[in-house]
């Protein structure tokens, strides 16, 4: 059951953080179960990069379309850093978070109109007019900061509207997300390691080859398995680095891999705790 959740988590990880092209597939919000999207991306200038030279940028080129097909609404987006988060919507005392205007909140939070709610002039935001009909929508910004940044999109006011098409990136590095790219040397280094270890274990089974145990042979099966998932785990951060894309092929390597290997140490310390094999 443990290896169970373990696998549930890593893939809700995955479908969660992107590499570099993140796509909406006619995605509906505006609705009580999703009243804004918003996506977060780690960004690294070119001064502040420990890696590459190219070219930084943050762009979405999306469609958008009312659900009800006969009204009119407004869209906006919004591209900020994460230090001028609270200068995006209006909080009231009792914690609710108002990120639209309304005749309701006027008078406390200041606001005016019914769009949405910026009080900070370094905040790129941008107004659409959506109806029956596909409205396009691009946008390419270059981050002057390094940190985390945030694409929005929200109706104000509240209504539901159906957005299609991608949101980018380019750090200097490549595609990953800043969060992303120290996995890279994470897992190389961790595969160095374990290849050390291989033949570390394979040199001493070598040389006891006449005394070794199954479980000794079940210990080396264990490093392989470790090896396996750091390599398919780099891979998978190599090719999104290059492409912008996961790797499915070396994710569903990486996380069987990953769920075999802790499965087989786990029964390995219950057989030697149990005294067999000893």
């Amino acid at each position: 059951m443990t290896e169970a959740r373990s696998l549930v988590f890593v893939l809700l990880c995955l479908a969660s953080v992107v590499m570099a092209n993140f796509e909406y597939h006619e995605r509906t919000f505006g609705n009580e179960n999703e009243k804004y999207v918003e996506l977060r991306v780690g960004m690294v200038t070119i001064k502040d990069s420990w890696a590459g030279s190219n070219e930084i940028y943050l762009a979405y080129n999306v469609t958008l379309q009312s659900v009800d097909n006969s009204a009119t609404n407004e869209v906006y987006s919004a591209i900020y850093h994460s230090s001028r988060a609270g200068s995006i919507g209006w909080t009231n005392a009792e914690g609710q978070e108002y990120l639209c205007c309304t005749s309701s909140i006027q008078k406390a939070s200041g606001c005016t109109g019914t769009g949405l709610i910026v009080n900070d002039d370094h905040i790129f935001s941008q107004k659409y007019t959506v109806g029956s009909s596909l409205t396009s929508a691009q946008v390419t910004k270059s981050p002057e900061k390094s940190g985390i940044y945030y694409v929005l999109f929200v109706a104000c006011p509240q209504s539901q509207i159906t957005i299609d098409g991608a949101v980018t990136w380019m750090n200097p590095y490549g595609h990953l997300s800043a969060e992303l790219y120290p996995f890279i040397w994470f897992f190389s280094f961790l595969a160095i390691l374990y290849t050390g270890a291989l033949i570390y274990w394979i040199v001493l089974s070598l040389l006891h080859r006449k005394e070794l145990l199954m479980l000794q042979n079940w210990i080396a099966v264990v490093i392989v398995l470790g090896l396996v998932e750091c390599v398919t785990w780099y891979i998978d951060f190599k090719w999104g680095n290059s492409t912008g894309k996961f790797n499915w092929n070396a994710i569903t390597i990486g996380i069987f891999s990953s769920t075999l290997k802790r499965a087989v140490s786990r029964l390995l310390v219950l057989v030697v705790s149990l005294g067999f094999g000893v």
